[in-house]
């Protein structure tokens, strides 16, 4: 290891050769067995924590890079559950988490007694959750199962709970849509007593002090604001995509206006109409999970940079409040905190050929050869490694 910290030098016997690694550059860090079915994440608003669940089903609280704490937390519940949903108190004074069997936790980060919501069904799925912007205020509702179909708001300080019906349809339905009916997949507060939900009805905006809702717009689904009077948002809208396969694509909507704009990057449509209950939001710059890998960039950007990793599909992404950092979970059971690409340069994988083989080379001494007596044609050639007179900092 060289003193100062910038380059690994690894002997190779076999070989008679010595590699230089440089280790200036930050690389994702890795936790592997993260395996539950659903793997949410989230970040906390001072940017402090990761919040996850884990493989024994209980929350864990990992500590990010640059803030002096090094051991994770795992939060102590009464119980567990197959967690869909994580928030935090943008005033960092609780964790709210949703489930599976109606669980939903408000958890204390002090380490004072968590408190669960009233139960309505212990069959229904949560998969919503929300925090108002004052932190007085939590909210889910119902999106699967024979409980009821109710949006719920639950007062922290009063303890006080009020229920709202859900908006049904009344139109034949498949039977797959008739399971969903009315289900929220997402919910947004403008403030303490405007909320916005998404999902199988639409997007939707809820009066709570008159306790009535309207449709927005069908088939969008909502994923979170952009500016900081919350009037700017960013949602998916239902379009077509290949072979007329139905997909979503980012768009920004003003709530006030109701005016859609489209966005530069990212833009996915892979065929997964789901995708976008995925994706997220901090600033101007979002994140969504793409066939692959994780699409990152700012909204106003022509091209993402394209996080490569996962094997197979991410089903979690979040994004700092710093926007320094994303982090994602998949179906390969791993936790992942990647640095945020340098948003101000082009992608790698955007730059001319010549171009990006010249970095390519600059980051590594292995070289892809033609050779007639593999079976796939090509082999791997352990060069000379080309060093840098200055090391490189993209």
């Amino acid at each position: 290891m060289h003193p100062k910290g910038d380059w690994l030098t690894v002997s190779q016997y076999s070989e008679g050769r010595a590699v230089f690694w440089p280790l200036r550059k930050l690389y994702p860090s890795v936790v592997d067995g993260y395996t539950p079915i659903l793997k949410p994440v989230a970040f906390s608003s001072n940017g402090q924590w990761l919040a996850t669940s884990w493989s024994d089903l209980k929350l864990r609280l990992w500590p990010m890079p640059g803030t002096g704490l090094r051991e994770p937390r795992t939060l102590e519940l009464p119980e567990t559950a197959l967690w869909t949903r994580i928030v935090f108190d943008p005033r960092g004074r609780y964790l709210f988490a949703v489930g599976n069997s109606d669980r939903a936790w408000i958890v204390p980060l002090d380490g004072t007694r968590p408190r669960r919501l009233p139960l309505y069904s212990e069959d229904t799925l949560l998969w919503a959750g929300a925090v108002s912007p004052s932190g007085r205020q939590v909210a889910t509702a119902w999106f699967y199962g024979p409980g009821a179909k109710t949006l719920r708001l639950h007062d922290v300080e009063t303890r006080n709970t009020r229920v709202f019906p859900l908006s049904t349809a009344s139109a034949s339905l498949t039977n797959t849509d008739a399971a969903y009916e009315g289900a929220v997949s997402r919910i947004g507060f403008l403030d303490e007593t405007t909320v916005y939900t998404s999902g199988w009805a639409g997007l939707r905006r809820w009066d709570l002090e008159r306790g009535t809702s309207e449709l927005v717009a069908a088939n969008v689904d909502f994923i979170g604001f952009l500016s900081s009077d919350r009037r700017l948002t960013l949602t998916g809208a239902a379009v077509a995509g290949r072979d007329a396969q139905p997909c979503r694509q980012l768009q920004t909507r003003d709530l006030v206006s109701g005016k859609t704009g489209a966005v530069g990057r990212p833009r996915v449509c892979a065929g997964d109409s789901s995708w976008s209950a995925q994706a997220a939001v901090s600033g101007d710059i979002v994140a969504a999970p793409s066939v692959d890998g994780v699409l990152v960039g700012r909204l106003s950007a022509d091209t993402a940079h394209l996080l490569v990793g996962h094997e197979g599909r991410v089903t979690g992404v979040a994004v700092s409040p710093d926007g320094g950092w994303v982090a994602t979970s998949g179906e390969d059971n791993t936790l992942r905190l990647w640095p945020m690409p340098d948003l101000a340069k082009p992608p790698l994988h955007t730059l001319p050929h010549d171009e990006l083989v010249a970095k390519l080379k600059s980051l590594t001494n292995l070289r892809g050869v033609r050779d007639r007596e593999s079976p796939a044609g090509w082999k791997v050639d352990v060069a000379p490694f080309p060093g840098w007179k200055e090391v490189p900092t993209w």
